[in-house]
């Protein structure tokens, strides 16, 4: 059993609100998020949205792949 306890059920009349802005320099990543908290007696609002674009990892300096020997050895036994 997982007990999760947030704010998504506000438990008094107060109005409240949180934001968050990332940005990343790898992989120019860019990130939103937000939320906001309200109600009266007989009424609560949650909402929140998240918003996050990414491009692919860039690396300094450029990739060397790693050939398998073994399976090259095998490939060509099956040929002979």
């Amino acid at each position: 059993m997982v007990n999760v306890v947030d704010n998504r059920v506000p438990t008094d009349s107060t109005t409240r609100g949180e934001w968050n802005l990332e940005h990343n320099s790898v992989d120019n990543q860019k990130v939103a998020s937000l939320n906001a908290t309200t109600g009266t007696d007989s009424f609560a609002f949650y909402a929140d949205a998240f918003w996050r674009e990414a491009d692919d990892y860039e690396i300094p300096v450029a990739a060397e792949l790693a050939h398998d020997d073994h399976d090259h050895d095998h490939n060509h036994e099956e040929h002979t």
